[in-house]
């Protein structure tokens, strides 16, 4: 499924300056890349300097006690509900967990899957003892309202819990003032506390790994 030398080719481009698209470009045209291996690429490969402002704004678990979150709904639900269902997540270059599935806007509300997924984003969350969680959902994604609707009704004991729709769900979480759980890369850029939430709920040693590709050639990561 992955492409190593189509994703050390990427990395190598993108360490030496190389814009994303112009690298894309060339490493699809060299390797032929379909639609699912260029989605790969662009969510889970990344230049260091772009992986080292990420992680000097990550925020681990037991640092999020007591703070307020606002969680990118469809991004966490989404990457979530890909592991349910067995599906491929990879954690990427800057140490985010992320699906490459590319449903965003046309996600299903299925009760059966988007109920457990819920369940065990929220069993994590309890586990960090939030002061408040805000869930955003895009409200221009079908069923949106359905699902906050469900959330409540079925988390409603869950007192700092709250779930609603946003026109702009982006500009919601770049204006969040607290700790913003997303792996949206624009959002991860334009925030200054990020935790991984998608990533704390799957286990360590499900993730895809991407090649480290220093037995090929120094790629400037090392």
């Amino acid at each position: 499924m992955i492409h190593r030398q189509a994703v050390c080719d990427y990395r190598f481009l993108l360490n030496r300056g190389y814009s994303r698209r112009s690298a894309l470009r060339v490493v699809t045209e060299r390797y032929r890349l379909g639609e699912a291996q260029r989605n790969l690429l662009l969510r889970s490969v990344f230049s260091l300097a772009e992986c080292r402002r990420r992680w000097q704004v990550r925020v681990e678990p037991a640092s999020a006690a007591g703070e307020e979150l606002a969680v990118d709904g469809y991004n966490v639900l989404i990457t979530v509900e890909s592991w349910k269902l067995g599906m491929p997540v990879l954690r990427c270059d800057d140490g985010f967990v992320r699906d490459f599935r590319g449903v965003y806007g046309k996600h299903r509300f299925r009760r059966w899957i988007t109920g457990s997924a819920l369940v065990s984003i929220l069993e994590v969350l309890e586990r960090i003892e939030p002061r408040r969680v805000r869930m955003v959902f895009d409200a221009m994604v079908s069923r949106s309202g359905e699902l906050c609707a469900y959330i409540k009704r079925r988390f409603g004991r869950i007192p700092w819990l709250e779930a609603e729709t946003a026109r702009s769900p982006d500009r919601e979480l770049r204006r969040w003032e607290g700790v913003v759980c997303t792996g949206d890369t624009a959002v991860v850029d334009a925030h200054g506390a990020v935790l991984d939430l998608a990533g704390a709920v799957i286990p360590e040693a499900y993730p895809l790994k991407l090649p480290a590709c220093k037995d090929l050639y120094y790629h400037g990561s090392g």
